[in-house]
């Protein structure tokens, strides 16, 4: 570490350390709505607070973005609003709830001046705190030998064939939009020849990832993997193509401008962009901050072949989002299965 970046560090743990000391005064409590889509998917994230900020108490739910914004919306309306940050992939919500003016301005201490302008808000309602991707997973123990998808065509390999498990495009706006760009690039005819090798369509990007792994398939376009290589010697990797774009994303976060706890939301939020947290396993594929190598050892997100705006730009026509929805399930049929995260109700 240079003699920068280590000033760089003790400057960022001692202005945690200050809001630290706001939050206890307000009483040590937050309640988080996290997008995820397997059950307590962000319980290590809410651990690691804890263990970071002893006396500081997190409950923090993982539930699909598009019923946490249903959430939000619901207890603004009746004035109940116990939630204090919410960190979604549906960032059409964020600008919506900007507009109505329910979110707190606050523009962090730590990293936020390393945000990319496309992945934040400039005047501080909101803010990309990650960079994350879907598709592309592949158990090279099952996959056929050598293969590598560096364009969407190589998921027509009829050696895959009965061997692909992904979520629903209907399902996932995220999954949606990467089967958009398939077909942009390749027309609809790569759907017809998609359908025919077979795929198990499936409710939650983690369990198909999950899937891929035990050997239960092969390979997916729309799953859910972090860029390090598990420990336990799996060959199950998450490969973004090479020889055209791949789809990524700012995780996106913001304070509700009644929250309860604001103090404590503010350590959250500033603790998310710390570079403790931003070069660590807890940021599971890219750090948001351009200054921080991702914990993998991969290459910067920004050096990639990948636009992380574009997805915002397509999550913000509704109508186009919807009507494209509607074309997939002609395909696909319409998702079955319960809500992966098993959580349910307005207040959970």
């Amino acid at each position: 570490m240079s003699t920068t970046q280590a000033g760089a560090s003790t400057q960022e743990a001692q202005q945690l350390d200050r809001l630290y000391r706001n939050a206890l005064a307000e009483g040590g409590q937050l309640v988080v709505y996290g997008g995820g889509d397997s059950p307590g998917g962000l319980d290590d994230m809410g651990k690691a607070f804890e263990d970071r900020f002893p006396g500081v108490s997190i409950h923090i739910v993982t539930d699909l973005s598009k019923f946490h914004d249903a959430r939000i919306d619901n207890q603004i309306a009746r004035n109940r609003l116990v939630v204090d940050v919410a960190h979604l992939q549906t960032l059409h919500d964020f600008t919506y709830w900007k507009r109505r003016g329910d979110l707190l301005r606050y523009v962090p201490e730590i990293g936020w001046r390393h945000v990319p302008p496309g992945l934040k808000d400039q005047q501080g309602y909101y803010t990309g705190i990650g960079v994350l991707s879907l598709g592309n997973v592949v158990n090279a123990d099952v996959a056929p030998h050598g293969f590598t998808p560096t364009t969407a065509l190589d998921f027509l390999d009829t050696r895959l064939k009965g061997k692909m498990v992904l979520a629903y495009p209907s399902d996932d706006d995220a999954i949606l939009f990467i089967f958009k760009q398939f077909v942009d690039r390749h027309g609809w005819e790569f759907m017809d020849r998609f359908m025919a090798q077979e795929p198990t369509f499936i409710r939650g990007t983690e369990q198909a990832g999950a899937d891929v792994a035990a050997g239960r398939y092969a390979a997916s376009p729309g799953a859910w993997w972090p860029l390090t290589p598990s420990s336990d010697g799996s060959g199950t990797r998450f490969m973004p193509f090479t020889q055209e774009p791949f789809m990524t994303w700012p995780q996106t976060a913001a304070i509700f401008r009644k929250a309860p706890h604001p103090e404590t939301a503010k350590l959250y939020l500033n603790w998310l962009l710390s570079e403790e947290v931003q070069g660590s396993s807890l940021t599971p594929q890219w750090p948001i901050r351009s200054d921080v190598q991702p914990a993998s050892g991969q290459p910067s997100v920004y050096k990639l072949n990948t636009d992380p705006t574009a997805f915002g730009r397509f999550m913000a026509d509704r109508d186009a989002v919807e009507r494209l929805k509607a074309q997939f399930i002609l395909y696909t049929g319409e998702p079955k299965g319960e809500n992966p995260t098993e959580v349910h109700g307005t207040n959970p």
